[in-house]
């Protein structure tokens, strides 16, 4: 509905006119506070959460690597029409985040291990 309203000359698949957008700030603040005092009561869960977050800011840094990668590779082997690419999604951002968060992990390790940082 709001971008039925109020966004327009963008494509619907941008759900409230993007992230950068004001409701899209809103949106990512009330998720965030839904989850900022939750406790996980499994260990593995939590664990593997505050690793992530710890790594956050390093995969985002070099989430462009994959993007660099995995996006032409698709492009060009199955890339029909924009509608049909969505199908994707669910194969492509598992291996971006897969692969973002190997390389942090392992820039990690290494900068833990030569006590760079």
């Amino acid at each position: 509905m709001f971008n039925v309203l109020f966004v327009h000359n963008h494509t619907l698949i941008q759900i409230a006119g993007g992230p950068w957008g004001v409701f899209g700030s809103i949106v990512a603040i009330v998720f965030f506070l839904l989850f900022y005092q939750t406790d996980f009561k499994s260990p593995v869960l939590r664990k593997s959460l505050t690793k992530i977050s710890l790594l956050s800011l390093d995969m985002y840094l070099c989430c462009y690597i994959f993007d660099a990668l995995v996006y032409p590779y698709f492009m060009e082997r199955y890339f029909v029409n924009q509608s049909q690419f969505g199908i994707y999604f669910f194969i492509i951002v598992p291996i971006l985040f897969a692969g973002s968060f190997l390389i942090a992990w392992v820039k990690d390790i290494l900068f833990r291990w030569l006590k760079i940082a």
